[in-house]
């Protein structure tokens, strides 16, 4: 799998590491391939859809590619119209599909954009709607009246000439609502999980100018942000220190010069340069390769001269 850790679109080419290790930059030519997949993106063609744990009976698994946003361009390359992907693999897999998963076999998502907790990650292979993010108690302006779909596409579909879409998924039910609108007032947070309200931004409408510029900027904020779906399960991007809107890949848990959180702070923070990790070896006190990080903790062995161990610590004798 391959990661797009920069906006100077740098990724790498990279299977799942072993703790204490981090996924960090790789060749020109995989910066180009970045490049493009970047611009798709940015253009909003292939939104997510949510986490099933069962595919639709015409899923066809076809070759994987070397990075998990790879997928929906193979299966569009390929005139699929969907797109599904499990990255929690040491092999990751990439299956492409003309029908939609079953809405009641999604499972929870471990954001509020993209990225699956398990299950399959699906998106649409073409639309003019870009997936912004999830949330709930959320109401958007010159809301129309809801209807009830069964896919996100006929969605997609009915809202073709409004700014927003959203769809309202329900536990258990095959049945979701869809709403369009102009503008959406921010609600609260929250994962996409079954029971969520999903946003969709229109990029192929002509809203007034102040309008555009306005959601423009929100998406703007928000891109950054989502950049945490290219991060594996159990992994965070932290930013890289001294290169500029830059992350890399960490599982914090066992991550020995950044144990329990970033300590150059969290790229998904809105106080980016906060430190909320710790540097094991570089604790007063403890012996070089005498520390460790378990379960996002510190763990000392041995103290240098001078230091004596006392019930986990190095103390200044």
């Amino acid at each position: 799998m391959c990661l797009v850790i920069t906006f100077q679109f740098v990724c790498q080419i990279f299977k799942p590491r072993k703790p204490n290790s981090a996924i960090m930059f790789s060749t020109p030519f995989e910066q180009l391939i970045a490049i493009a997949l970047l611009s798709r993106s940015v253009m909003g063609l292939m939104p997510f859809l949510g986490c099933p744990a069962t595919l639709p009976p015409d899923a066809t698994r076809v070759q994987y590619p070397t990075q998990a946003s790879f997928c929906p361009d193979i299966c569009l390359d390929q005139n699929y119209n969907y797109a599904y992907f499990d990255y929690h693999l040491d092999d990751p897999i990439c299956f492409c599909g003309d029908n939609p998963a079953s809405i009641s076999s999604y499972t929870d998502s471990q954001s509020i954009y993209a990225g699956c907790a398990s299950g399959y990650e699906e998106h649409k292979t073409i639309s003019s709607f870009d997936h912004l993010f999830c949330q709930h108690d959320v109401s958007l302006v010159d809301q129309t009246s809801p209807i009830i779909v069964n896919r996100f596409s006929e969605c997609f579909a009915h809202c073709q000439n409004y700014l927003i879409a959203m769809v309202q998924t329900h536990p258990d039910s095959e049945d979701l609502g869809c709403f369009c609108g102009t503008d959406y007032n921010d609600g609260q947070e929250e994962a996409c999980n079954r029971n969520a309200q999903f946003l969709y931004f229109n990029d192929f409408t002509s809203p007034s100018g102040a309008l555009k510029k306005r959601q423009r900027e929100r998406v703007e904020r928000n891109s950054r942000r989502r950049l945490e779906a290219f991060c594996p399960n159990k992994m965070i991007p932290c930013n890289v220190t001294g290169v500029p809107d830059a992350f890399e890949c960490l599982d914090t848990n066992f991550e020995l010069e950044s144990c329990g959180g970033c300590i150059s702070g969290h790229f998904n923070d809105d106080h980016k340069l906060a430190s909320n990790g710790v540097h094991c070896s570089s604790i007063p006190g403890v012996a070089l390769g005498a520390s460790t990080c378990m379960m996002g903790k510190c763990e000392i062995y041995a103290c240098k001269k001078g230091w004596v161990w006392m019930e986990g610590k190095c103390e200044k004798i």
